[in-house]
Formats: structure tokens, sequence, C-alpha cells
């Protein structure tokens, strides 16, 4: 049996990774083996529609939502698309789901996963990192600078949170090109040692 592949959509917050996978979920779905497909999202994620991958312009399919690694069936399914993978870990998931896409990849399972690449510090999310590192195709994707309208590949906090896996959307997070994200953080820090 051949292995499945992974193919990866990443980048930072508004650069429609969600919408892409809809749109993958909706194409194998709609002209492939549907009842042989599985949408996951985690429950941590309780944004727009809680059972449904929701992108933020509307686009939404069913989902199964699960808290645990060992609720995915990784067997007998030709498509497995997971929305938000930097969700997927502790304290939010119990598990590890890059082992889990690997036992659907084992058996023949195509996987697409949607997730950020980093988070608002900068810092890789490591569970997008590790199936980046696995990916048999990565698409960065990027958003539009909220400054300068350039391609952007950070995303910036607006509100002070200080919980790295703040739920939230334009009222929380900003999405920057690496020039306008790094002055940003420069004023931030300038702020907080006054």
């Amino acid at each position: 049996m051949p292995y499945g592949e992974l193919t990866l959509l990443t980048g930072p917050m508004f650069a429609e990774k969600t919408n892409t996978l809809v749109k993958e979920i909706l194409f194998r779905t709609y002209f492939g083996d549907s009842e042989r497909s599985a949408v996951y999202k985690a429950d941590f994620d309780s944004r727009y529609e809680h059972e449904c991958v929701v992108s933020h312009d509307g686009m939404k399919v069913d989902a199964t939502i699960i808290r645990h690694a060992d609720q995915i069936e990784t067997s007998g399914l030709k498509w497995a698309f997971f929305d938000e993978v930097q969700f997927f870990t502790t304290p939010n998931f119990d598990g590890d789901i890059v082992d889990r896409i690997r036992a659907l990849r084992e058996n023949g399972t195509h996987v697409f996963c949607a997730g950020l690449n980093m988070d608002y510090m900068g810092r890789a999310f490591e569970v997008t990192a590790s199936l980046m590192a696995e990916a048999t195709k990565i698409e960065r994707l990027t958003a539009s600078c909220s400054v300068c309208a350039g391609p952007a590949t950070h995303t910036a906090r607006i509100e002070p949170l200080f919980n790295r896996f703040a739920l939230g959307s334009g009222e929380t997070y900003s999405p920057m090109c690496a020039r306008h994200w790094f002055e940003d953080r420069q004023a931030k820090t300038r702020k907080d040692d006054s």
C-alpha cells in the first residue's frame, strides 16, 4: 500500500489557511470519496461555529470535534483534514497528533493540515514545525500587512494577552510584514520598560 501524502498550509493569521483547507475538503469530497474522509477540529477552538471548520470570511464545512489523539481513526480513510493544528497540543489536546498523522499516512491516507506558523512572539508552533519537517508539500501563505499592505508573514497581538493560545480574530490579532512586526515588538518592549 502506498503511503499517504501530507500537505501543510501555513502562515500568519488572515492568510486564508482555513479558506484554502475548506476548498480542498470540498474539492476532494465532491469529486472523490466523501464516505472515506474525515475533517477534524480541536475542541479548544470555539470561535464561530463549534462543530464546523469556518474561515474568517464564512466558508464552512462540518467537522468532528476532538480532544484526544485516540479519537482519530487511522484506517479506512482516503482523506483526513485538520484545521488549526497548532491547537492540537497540551494544554488544549491530549496525545501526539504528529504520531497519529504518521499512522494515517502509513495506512495510505492523504492528510491536509492548516495551521499558524508562529505565535505573536515569533516562536514557531511545535506541532506546525514538526508537520512542516515531514510534509510532502508545504504552502506558505501570506496575508496583507495591516500597516503597509505588503506580504504579511507574522502575526501581531493587538491586546496585551499573555496566553499563547488565546482565541481571537481581528479584534485580537493583526497580520504584519516582518519589518512592521519587528517595529511593533520594539515599540511594545519600550512601552513595557517605561
